[in-house]
């Protein structure tokens, strides 16, 4: 039977004013989850919004790195009979630069499931590759020591987030590294549950960085995207079909949802990627 909902979603340096806070709020509710999971978050006045005002049915989690990039975990009141907060700094590079692991574990109807919020190094240079990969090679290894812990040896451990699967140079495209991280996350007793689309990350602009520009709708049809956001989970557990294809068990709500100019405006005004939502079965 299902047990609880998820939702992970970046939304891109989030440093909203109050229309696109109102604009997020509308994407959320719409899938109500019990776990959410927002990455990228800036502002923190609108923050306060947000936890407080928007989602007072929530208890949050914060984040705390280097960058002020933050990844807000929130958990609904009185879904779960116990939940655990930590803050994975395991997770961030060694300079600590990048963002920590946001995890948080759930009592529910007495099975313990942990959910790792992740924001891994983009860019397809070397070290951004290698960083991503040894934060990549830490899930198994806590996928290791969840499996040792429980009284039933089922991990039970969700990964999502934006992964920043975009390659590394010339040698290694995109594709090529998830399926790198499909073929580790078997090996390691873990799964990729398919996604109802093949991309999750849209061009939002044109131009050099501070100085973009909308994409007109003409741009659309030739504009970069990619497949950057995932769920890796234990090979134990199973999801509820949610997908619009009728069978994959991730639904992805976002820029895929709207044409045109509400596709233009929603990649610049809210995000330039689209949320992932799941059920546990």
């Amino acid at each position: 039977m299902p047990k609880f909902t998820f939702m992970s979603w970046n939304v891109r340096m989030y440093k909203g004013s109050k229309p696109r806070l109102e604009e997020a709020d509308r994407l959320i509710s719409r899938h109500s989850p019990d776990v959410l999971g927002l990455i990228e978050f800036k502002a923190k006045r609108q923050a306060r919004e947000l936890m407080f005002d928007r989602f007072p049915e929530y208890d949050f989690a914060v984040t705390d790195s280097k960058g002020g990039l933050e990844m807000i975990v929130g958990f609904r009141r009185g879904k779960f009979k116990q939940v655990i907060w930590t803050q994975r700094f395991d997770f961030n590079n060694a300079p600590r630069t990048l963002r920590p692991g946001a995890l948080v574990s759930v009592n529910y109807a007495g099975q313990w499931y942990s959910l790792l919020y992740l924001h891994t190094d983009s860019g397809t240079a070397k070290k951004d590759y290698d960083n991503r990969w040894k934060a990549f090679n830490k899930i198994w290894k806590l996928e290791e020591a969840l499996k040792r812990s429980s009284t039933n040896g089922k991990p039970n451990l969700i990964v999502l987030g934006d992964l920043n699967t975009m390659g590394k140079g010339s040698t290694l495209t995109g594709a090529q590294e998830i399926d790198q991280l499909e073929r580790k996350a078997r090996q390691n007793g873990m799964y990729m549950p398919t996604k109802d689309a093949s991309e999750t990350w849209h061009q939002w602009g044109k131009g050099p960085r501070g100085n973009r520009r909308k994409l007109k709708v003409s741009e659309l049809a030739t504009a970069m995207r990619s497949d950057l956001d995932h769920v890796i989970a234990s090979k134990d557990l199973d999801f509820v079909v949610h997908g619009d294809d009728g069978q994959s068990a991730i639904h992805v709500h976002g820029w895929q949802q709207v044409n045109g100019s509400d596709r233009v405006n929603f990649l610049w005004s809210l995000s330039d990627h689209s949320a992932l939502f799941g059920e546990v079965w």
